[in-house]
């Protein structure tokens, strides 16, 4: 009798102990469930962020440009009245003015934009009015892509945290031009303010990764990024040039090349992805990967300064191009490995630095002019615009005219070169339907 007793007591545990066995697998399988559908919502929520795409790697910090637009001089003139301009300002040898017919004509610039009125191109400028032109020049450029990229971003400017200015346009002169546009644009008496120059052809690819290094840091940082050069100047400020001398060859190279230009962008971080004034709501782009690289055994290949009399003077070695092409697809091929992309897999947005440049680049990564489209038409429509060209291209290239042929990717490589000779690559995904991309 009490071998039965405890044969049925031990059942009875048994049976409890598999009833709450089977309670325990149930509760188990219902918050394992519970779990997913929360996963699933979230990984819904993120690809609606992202216009249906899947959401990439680091997502949660990598920031966004959600305003970007860039400005121009009201003057426009054919390479052709440039060309002219300099040759009145310089009597020089036949010899010389083939070489410097040969020069311009090897550009590939076909119209630019400039302040000054035709007479007064390449006129020799005292340094106090080099000084007045380019900074006014500098703050309407600046002040007018800053309101444009606002409008198109359409947020509240009292949310803006920082603001970075940058430009190769330099000159000791202060207060900055940061605080010049801060205050004419009312924004937070507490903004945070970067004013960069002398960093030259890559100073808005540079800024960008900056500005991205700023958003990712905190989630309520939000940047206005404005980068804006006064390049031809450069020819107001030439050595002086005596009738029947020898022309000095980089001052006919750099008259024949820079230009102007300004562009502004607004870089908000992973928390801020709402764009008001876009129909779809959604970013221009994210910001997936940032790099710098310096080159070696280039330090000489690229000199700016300034002499006497308020000179300036930029010698560029032409063997610049070949030797950006030597690292040139090594380094992107780094920038793109960890996101699994090929170069194959991406469009290509570089400083305007002319057909050498571009032609180079296009030939070390293996991509026809189609991947580059906004680059060559950039370059032929304004120049080469110095460091503020980084951001003109990436702004064109929702622009760009019907007839102007090309292969946007939703990937971006943004690269820019410099004095150093430094690189600066981003990596960058298309996210707004307002950017055309090849399906």
């Amino acid at each position: 009798m009490a071998s039965t007793t405890r044969s049925s007591s031990l059942a009875i545990a048994g049976g409890v102990v598999a009833l709450a066995g089977l309670a325990a697998l149930t509760v188990g399988a219902r918050r394992s469930r519970q779990r997913q559908v929360k996963e699933e919502a979230e990984e819904k929520k993120k690809t609606a962020l992202y216009g249906g795409l899947a959401p990439a790697i680091n997502t949660e910090r990598n920031a966004r440009i959600v305003g970007l637009a860039s400005a121009f001089p009201p003057y426009e003139y054919s390479q052709t009245q440039y060309l002219e301009a300099f040759l009145r300002n310089h009597t020089m040898t036949a010899d010389d003015e083939d070489f410097t017919r040969r020069v311009w004509a090897a550009t590939g610039f076909n119209t630019c934009s400039s302040y000054l009125p035709e007479s007064e191109l390449f006129v020799k400028m005292t340094r106090s009015k080099y000084v007045t032109y380019v900074k006014s020049s500098l703050k309407d450029l600046a002040l007018r892509s800053a309101r444009e990229a606002i409008k198109n971003w359409g947020g509240d400017t009292q949310k803006l945290t920082h603001i970075v200015f940058g430009t190769m346009t330099g000159t000791i002169h202060a207060p900055t031009m940061d605080i010049e546009v801060a205050l004419e644009l009312k924004l937070p008496s507490s903004i945070k303010r970067l004013n960069v120059e002398g960093m030259g052809c890559l100073t808005g690819y540079r800024a960008l990764g900056l500005a991205s290094d700023i958003a990712r840091s905190d989630p309520a940082n939000m940047v206005l990024l404005i980068v804006c050069d006064i390049r031809s100047a450069l020819g107001n400020q030439l050595s002086g040039h005596k009738p029947g001398d020898r022309v000095d060859k980089s001052n006919v190279i750099v008259s024949a090349l820079f230009r102007d230009s300004g562009a502004s962008a607004i870089i908000s971080s992973a928390q801020l992805h709402d764009v008001p004034a876009s129909k779809s709501r959604l970013p221009l782009y994210e910001i997936l990967d940032h790099k710098s690289h310096l080159i070696p055994d280039t330090f000489n290949l690229v000199k700016y300064g300034e002499r006497d009399d308020a000179v300036i003077h930029l010698y560029i070695d032409k063997e610049l191009p070949g030797a950006i092409k030597k690292v040139l697809r090594g380094q992107v091929e780094k920038l793109l490995a960890p996101h699994g992309l090929t170069l194959d897999d991406c469009s290509y947005s570089v400083h305007t630095g002319g057909p050498k440049v571009l032609e180079y680049v296009a030939e070390g990564l293996g991509c026809d002019k189609t991947r580059m489209a906004s680059s060559w038409y950039c370059m032929k429509k304004w120049g080469n615009l110095s460091g503020s060209s980084n951001l003109v291209v990436l702004d064109q290239c929702r622009k760009l005219p019907k007839d102007v042929v090309h292969d946007q990717r939703r990937h971006v490589v943004c690269m820019s070169f410099g004095p150093g000779v430094g690189m600066e690559l981003l990596l960058l995904r298309a996210i707004s339907p307002e950017i055309p991309v090849r399906k």
